[in-house]
């Protein structure tokens, strides 16, 4: 009997452009100093929270008595809503505050109503549209003592961190309303910085300020060793 040849197998062809990776395709890039999208931490209003806001490039500098107006009156409004900003630290390129809220739901709430707030006066005065912040606000609930006193220091002296210099009195902060400088900053340092007199345009300002409720802002963090 005669054998049957096989007829050879069709090599596969993998050279289809079909399928495989697409360009864009997948997860975004995080932007360079854009905050990880992560889940929130549950807040028990126990707790005060550094918050930090940045914005974005070409944004001008809210440095300025208008600049501080947007964000006051910003404060006021998310105030409504549950979320009181106790310290604040205005730079060149982003925000600090130190606030209280009750729980999540107020701090969202709060804070969609001052980043609205905020976006919407830069838009109207630079006539123009679109995002104001870069990504979303970073959060760091502030649990002890120590984490509490470091926030402070870092919030109300922020400006000459940035600078490189020695503490000094910053009008576009709320430390000039802080009552406790001397405990926070040493007899030393505190004998230089009261001679320092705010300007007169703050003082408004610091009026619209609320006064801390929790513990830990009020006299706790004083126990940070």
């Amino acid at each position: 009997m005669r054998k049957s040849k096989k007829s050879p197998q069709a090599e596969l062809n993998f050279s289809s452009k079909r399928g495989g990776k697409r360009k864009g395709a997948g997860r975004k890039k995080k932007l360079e100093g854009q905050p990880n999208h992560v889940k929130r931490p549950e807040i028990s209003g126990k707790a005060p929270l550094h918050i930090t806001l940045k914005l974005q490039s070409g944004i001008q500098s809210p440095r300025s008595l208008e600049g501080m107006d947007n964000f006051q009156n910003a404060f006021a409004k998310a105030a409504k809503l549950g979320l009181k900003v106790i310290h604040f630290s205005l730079q060149s390129n982003h925000a600090h505050i130190i606030a209280e809220v009750m729980n999540n739901e107020a701090l969202e709430r709060g804070m969609k109503s001052l980043t609205v707030a905020i976006a919407h006066a830069i838009n109207t005065a630079r006539k123009t549209a679109g995002a104001v912040f870069l990504g979303r606000y970073h959060l760091h609930p502030l649990k002890t003592p120590k984490e509490v006193k470091n926030a402070l220091k870092y919030v109300l002296f922020n400006f000459s961190k940035h600078l490189g210099i020695k503490p000094t009195l910053d009008p576009f902060s709320s430390v000039f309303g802080f009552k406790d400088l001397e405990k926070l900053m040493g007899k030393d340092t505190f004998e230089k910085l009261k001679q320092i007199r705010p300007p007169k345009w703050l003082r408004e300002s610091l009026s619209r300020l609320f006064p801390p409720t929790t513990w830990l802002l009020r006299s706790g963090w004083q126990r940070a060793r």
